[in-house]
C-alpha cells in the first residue's frame, strides 16, 4: 500500500530505508498526517519533531524528508542528531519513532560518537536543566563548538539569575536558534528588555515561518519610531531570506541609516544595492516590454 516508499530488505524493508536516502525517496507528503496520526494512537504520548528540533528526550516522531537538514557545524554537510538512535517503530518510510533518554546520548558518546556529549547538553537545555547541560558539556571534546556552547550556558544562567549582560539576549537567541531549539529562544526573546526584543524576536519570527505575527510586531515598532541601524538590518535580512523585499526595502527606508565610519556602513549600502537589484528584476519580470 505504500508503494512510492517502499524499500525491499537489502535497504532494511520501509523502516530502514531512510539510512540511505531522503526526502521525497521516503515519502511526497502522501503519509505525513496519516502516518503521524497512525503512530500517535498506537504510541499515547508520542510527541512530532519540527522540521529543525534539536536533541531532546522522550518518545519522538521523525519524518524521514526532515532527519537531513543543513549541518550548522560543517556547511555543505547535512546532520541530524536523531540519526545516531535506531527507530523502535515506522508509518511505511516516511515517519520513524525513536524513544531517546540521557542514557542513549552517553552510549553514544562512549562508543566514539563525538558529538554526543554537545547533542546531550542541547537536550538538557531543552529541558531547562542547565547543571545536567553543563556536566554533558564538560564531557564533551575540546573546540569551538564546545566553546560557544560554553558561553551559552553562562548566558543562560546569567538570564535565569537576574544579571543579564546586554549581549546575552542576542547570543542566546542566536545559538539556540541555530541548534534547534527555536521555540526556547522565542519564549527567550519575549521575555528580554523592549531595546533587545524586538529585532531578534521578527527574526526569528521569520525563521520560523510565522511570518504574520514577525511583520505584526514590527509594524508596531515601526509605529514608535525610526528603528536603528543594526535592528532595521537585521530585520530587513529576515524580511528579503522570507521571501518579501519589498517590505526589506521598506524597513530599510524608514529607518536610521548608520552614520559615516559605522562598521555596518559597508553592508548597509551592499544590501541596498541587492534589495533594488531584486526589486529592479521583479518589476521587469511583472511588466515586460512590448517587443
Amino acid at each position: 500500500p505504500h508503494f512510492l516508499g517502499y524499500f525491499n530488505e537489502l535497504a532494511g524493508g520501509p523502516g530502514g530505508g531512510w539510512r540511505f536516502f531522503a526526502d521525497s525517496n521516503c515519502d511526497w507528503g502522501q503519509d505525513r498526517e496519516e502516518g503521524l496520526a497512525a503512530l500517535k494512537a498506537r504510541h499515547p504520548g508520542l510527541a512530532a519533531l519540527g522540521p529543525w528540533d534539536g536533541p531532546r528526550f522522550g518518545l519522538l516522531a521523525g519524518y524521514a524528508p526532515w532527519l537531513q537538514p543543513p549541518d550548522p557545524e560543517r556547511p555543505g554537510r547535512t546532520y541530524h542528531w536523531i540519526r545516531r538512535f535506531d527507530p523502535v517503530d515506522h508509518y511505511a518510510a516516511a515517519w520513524l519513532v525513536f524513544q531517546v533518554g540521557p542514557a542513549d546520548f552517553r552510549r553514544a558518546a562512549r562508543a566514539g560518537d563525538a558529538r554526543a556529549w554537545e547533542d546531550l547538553c542541547l537536550a538538557w537545555i531543552a529541558r531547562g536543566e542547565l547543571g545536567e547541560a553543563r556536566r554533558a558539556l564538560d564531557s564533551a571534546p575540546a573546540g569551538p563548538s564546545r566553546e560557544r556552547l560554553g558561553a551559552l550556558l553562562e548566558a543562560l544562567a546569567r538570564i535565569d539569575r537576574g544579571g543579564a549582560r546586554k549581549e546575552d539576549w542576542s547570543l542566546t537567541a542566536r545559538e539556540l536558534a541555530a541548534r534547534g531549539e527555536m521555540e526556547r529562544a522565542l519564549k527567550l526573546m519575549e521575555k528580554a528588555p523592549p531595546g533587545e526584543r524586538e529585532g531578534l524576536l521578527v527574526l526569528l519570527l521569520l525563521q520560523g515561518k510565522s511570518v504574520a505575527r514577525a511583520k505584526a510586531i514590527l509594524e508596531n515598532e515601526m509605529r514608535k519610531g525610526p528603528l536603528e541601524a543594526e535592528k532595521a538590518l537585521m530585520v530587513s535580512c529576515g524580511l528579503y531570506w522570507s521571501g518579501d523585499p519589498e517590505g526589506a526595502a521598506r524597513v530599510l527606508r524608514s529607518a536610521r541609516p548608520p552614520g559615516p565610519g559605522s562598521p555596518l556602513e559597508k553592508t548597509w549600502e551592499a544590501f541596498r544595492r541587492m534589495l533594488r537589484k531584486t526589486l529592479e528584476n521583479e518589476r521587469a519580470l511583472r511588466n515586460p516590454k512590448k517587443r
